[in-house]
């Protein structure tokens, strides 16, 4: 009973160790990306292809992930860094909608 105890303990606090740290880095992710720190490969690809490429950057987090024996870690991690890209060039993409200017 003991272990089991011990157990659920060491679980909760990685757990809570991961929440931690998808935190940070959601945080740090949105700096880099706000202040253009990314590559120019990056950030002059069309949505579409972003979009494309985060999948494909999954799935190879997936597999890293799989192989580390930390799945949950390195495709949370992959996922909020590809989903804030996105998310940042949805926002400069279509920002010249809301302002009532047209391409």
């Amino acid at each position: 009973m003991k272990g089991r105890v011990a157990e659920v303990e060491r679980l909760s606090s990685l757990v809570f160790i991961m929440i931690i740290w998808f935190i940070v880095f959601f945080i740090l992710s949105q700096v880099i990306i706000e202040r253009n720190w990314l590559p120019e490969q990056i950030t002059n690809l069309r949505l579409m292809h972003l979009c494309i490429a985060s999948i494909g950057a999954i799935f190879i987090g997936i597999l890293v992930g799989l192989l580390s024996g930390q799945p949950v870690f390195v495709v949370g991690t992959v996922t909020i860094l590809c989903s804030s890209i996105i998310s940042w060039k949805y926002r400069n993409k279509y920002d010249h909608f809301e302002r009532g200017k047209s391409k």
